[in-house]
């Protein structure tokens, strides 16, 4: 990795030592980047401290350019990749939990053997968190669901129910259906943004006042929560096939599908690499089996 790329993972994760550890570099090789990029600009463009880094005044000013520097270099990577006829790189994508369980591991082997010289980075967020990495040009792309930003370009990748979320030995696990007056009767575990999205504005098209009692960011947790009776909650199909948690899915009533994407910048050319790994899931996209 250039040393322009190694300063903005600095930057991103605020500590050598986490880039670093990050990078799977020695912290001593991630620091002579560092000097070696402020030697060529004459100037500290970091301040350290016991805190971890930040960027100076000067560092600041640069900071755009130094970004373009580290795509530049990118795109010379791809091009001498394209005269070679090898693809390599690091892909950076923005996921969440269901689609990185359910869907991109089972692939990550016929991936990997298809492009041996690819790298992946997987970024994990909500919906708002995956879309802002995209546009910044922090992930290459990412799975979003629809609808999503304008300025991003989608590609259909699969649909996913959604489903009530109650513990296994609740009266409500006998339904074959659970209408949404349910949640205005007993606590409800929400998402962070993500699947809330979708979910409160089914709430509010059907006139439900969902007893909200606790926000989590992580589908698992909720499921725990679920399962020690602390409320119901809603999550998708996929995140709940492999779980011990004594807990029972139903579908709603009426029925939710979110339609998940993969996405990126209309503003940015995605990277060779990128590409190819973009062009593999969407041969591979449940969507289009």
């Amino acid at each position: 990795m250039n040393k322009y790329a190694i300063f903005l993972k600095i930057i991103e994760l605020g500590s050598l030592s986490k880039a670093a550890t990050f990078l799977n570099y020695s912290q001593s090789a991630v620091s002579q980047a560092v000097n070696a990029l402020e030697k060529e600009m004459g100037m500290t463009l970091l301040n350290r401290n016991h805190h971890g880094v930040s960027l100076t005044s000067d560092g600041s000013q640069l900071l755009p350019y130094i970004q373009q520097l580290a795509t530049a270099f990118q795109q010379l990577n791809d091009q001498a990749a394209r005269l070679t006829g090898l693809t390599t790189g690091l892909v950076r994508i923005g996921t969440f939990s269901s689609v990185s369980t359910a869907v991109l591991a089972p692939l990550m082997q016929q991936l990997k053997q298809a492009y041996p010289h690819i790298s992946l980075e997987l970024l994990t967020g909500d919906y708002s968190e995956i879309e802002s990495w995209i546009l910044a040009g922090t992930v290459d792309f990412g799975f979003v669901a629809l609808p999503t930003k304008k300025a991003l370009t989608t590609i259909p990748f699969i649909d996913d129910d959604m489903l009530a979320i109650v513990p296994s030995d609740s009266p409500l696990s006998h339904y074959t259906s659970l209408p949404l007056a349910r949640f205005e009767e007993h606590p409800v575990i929400m998402l962070t943004e993500g699947e809330k999205r979708g979910v409160l504005e089914l709430f509010k098209q059907h006139h439900i006042h969902a007893d909200i009692q606790y926000i989590t960011q992580d589908d698992y947790t909720i499921m725990a929560m679920v399962e020690n009776h602390l409320g119901i909650s809603v999550l998708g199909e996929m995140i709940t096939r492999r779980t011990n948690y004594h807990i029972q899915t139903v579908p709603l009533d009426p029925p939710l599908t979110r339609h998940i994407s993969i996405a990126f910048s209309q503003r940015k050319q995605l990277s060779i690499a990128a590409n190819e790994v973009v062009q593999f899931l969407k041969r591979h996209a449940p969507a289009a089996q």
